[in-house]
């Protein structure tokens, strides 16, 4: 995703990368930092800058699957999301997997032709995201910062499914006839 926003970005512009705080620099490999100081149109922020900071002074924040997605909704920058987000649909996501998808983008903000998402419209989308969601935990790793308990998540994981078989059983059919 950053090589190819830095293909496809013009001479006067810069991708600057802010690694998630959760993020080592030993998680990757050292070729990735190798490639990416060979880019003259690639930096690496300070890890210790205010990312809203930094949202607010970008042309637009860029973003495989991160929360810095939502966090430009809510900032009114427009978002390139190059992976799959819980909020892609609302306003002001462009989604990019090419470098003409960026271009695109790009000349899209720059002609202020980008719909942002307006108060109402992120109310609206939590609300409907509440209806359609689950409290739970799917991937064990996350119960060490987490209050749930992996009880309560499989209990809440059973509900869900029982639902679905039900909801898919034609009415006045069972599973044993």
């Amino acid at each position: 995703a950053i090589l190819t926003i830095a293909r496809a970005i013009p001479d006067d512009m810069i991708v600057v990368i802010k690694e998630h705080p959760a993020q080592f620099f030993w998680q990757r490999y050292p070729e990735f930092y190798r490639i990416m100081s060979k880019q003259k149109n690639v930096v690496f922020a300070n890890r210790d800058l205010n990312t809203h900071e930094l949202i607010e002074k970008a042309f637009a924040v860029a973003t495989i699957t991160g929360t810095v997605a939502w966090e430009g909704v809510f900032a009114q920058k427009p978002v390139l999301l190059f992976g799959q987000i819980f909020c892609e649909g609302i306003r002001g996501i462009n989604h990019c997997a090419s470098c003409e998808d960026v271009i695109v983008a790009i000349r899209l903000i720059e002609e202020k032709k980008i719909e942002f998402a307006t108060s109402d419209n992120i109310r609206d989308f939590l609300l409907r995201l509440k209806q359609a969601t689950y409290i739970g935990i799917t991937d064990e790793g996350y119960f060490r910062t987490s209050s749930l308990t992996k009880e309560s998540s499989i209990a809440t994981i059973s509900q869900i499914l029982e639902e679905q078989v039900a909801f898919a059983q034609p009415s006045g059919e069972n599973c044993g006839s």
